[in-house]
């Protein structure tokens, strides 16, 4: 991703203070997570709110943050295969 503009840097502050009420994770608040919504809707605040909003009513209705922690269904225990093959420098 390409490095922030000054302006871009300008709005960021207001951006986050307008969804500061959906009380976003450390990852999903980081400024480069901001700013893609921000250059999605070409630094027009008010549409990346708007859609901004619309994703994380999304990802409540389909409980996309507890997907880590479902169980695999026993019917797909020997169709799936999640074995590890290695490790890399970070383990």
């Amino acid at each position: 991703m390409a490095a922030p503009s000054l302006y871009e840097l300008k709005i960021l502050p207001e951006f986050r203070r307008r969804v500061k009420d959906l009380s976003l994770n450390e990852f999903l608040n980081s400024d480069m997570q901001l700013l893609r919504w921000i250059r999605a809707r070409e630094n027009n605040l008010d549409q990346a709110e708007l859609m901004l909003r619309a994703h994380m009513k999304w990802r409540e209705e389909v409980s996309f943050d507890q997907l880590l922690l479902l169980d695999m269904p026993k019917q797909c225990e020997g169709v799936i295969l999640d074995t590890i093959l290695g490790f890399d420098n970070d383990n």
